[in-house]
């Protein structure tokens, strides 16, 4: 029993030294990036998968971008709000200093200019918060759909795939009819799949792109309209100030 225990141990070294091999290299794809021969037979896969890193590419630099955009916008309406406290509330000393040089027409003036500061810092602020809040949200939501799907299915469909085309490559290598028959059948083993992988990777872009474009598209309409409303809003606040300064200007004393 202890030969024959020791001959079947020395039989099946081969085996697991192939399925040692076969892991390893299943392991160093798992980097991501594997040469375009790993998409053989499965070009329409690779194709989703670049457009796919494109749009998130892109997703992420306009996230970046409106988050530096929201950042300098609330830079401004806090500055906006700290010249309309300024000039709104101007502390007794100077109000008396303001009232010995200027009309009781000029001081309101200047009031209502800092209130109309007030309120355009706090339209820029919402604008800031309404333009960045959804962009954000959709470049979170998509990384982690990404991270969470897409990157598990690829690395599957890397180490199934790179174990069918070891199959393919040692079957048209070898000499031995049985060994080329084995192999062949192993690789035929494997084809369902890395297709299986494929559709359902295939699936999954699918839904990501979709999911992701549709929602770039409402935050660009949504965003087109609150701008418009924040600058019509923000006029609008002014025209008052305005007509009360143009009315007080001959109202300085020469």
């Amino acid at each position: 029993m202890k030969r024959a225990s020791t001959n079947m141990n020395v039989a099946l070294q081969p085996k697991v030294a192939m399925a040692k091999r076969s892991f390893e290299q299943s392991i160093q794809q798992m980097g991501l990036k594997p040469g375009r021969e790993v998409y053989q037979d499965d070009e329409r896969l690779l194709d989703a998968l670049l457009d796919l890193d494109e749009l998130r590419t892109m997703l992420q630099s306009v996230a970046s971008a409106v988050d530096q955009h929201r950042t300098r916008l609330l830079d401004v309406a806090r500055s906006e709000a700290a010249i309309a406290t300024i000039l709104a509330t101007p502390n007794d000393n100077l109000l008396a200093l303001l009232r010995k040089q200027l009309s009781p027409a000029r001081i309101d003036a200047q009031r209502g200019l800092g209130e109309a500061q007030m309120s355009a810092s706090n339209a820029v602020a919402r604008f800031a918060l309404d333009m960045s809040t959804p962009m954000s949200d959709l470049s979170r939501t998509f990384d982690e759909a990404y991270n969470g799907k897409i990157v598990p299915l690829k690395k599957r469909y890397i180490a199934q795939k790179t174990e069918y085309l070891r199959y393919m490559r040692q079957a048209q290598a070898a000499e031995d009819l049985a060994r080329k028959e084995s192999l062949n059948s192993m690789a035929e083993s494997a084809v369902p799949m890395w297709k299986a992988t494929s559709d359902t990777l295939m699936a999954e872009i699918q839904s990501l792109v979709s999911y992701a474009t549709s929602n770039m598209s409402e935050w660009t309409l949504n965003v087109a309209q609150a701008q418009s409303e924040t600058f019509s809003r923000t006029a609008r606040i002014f025209e008052e100030p305005a007509r009360d300064a143009e009315k007080a200007q001959n109202l300085l004393p020469t």
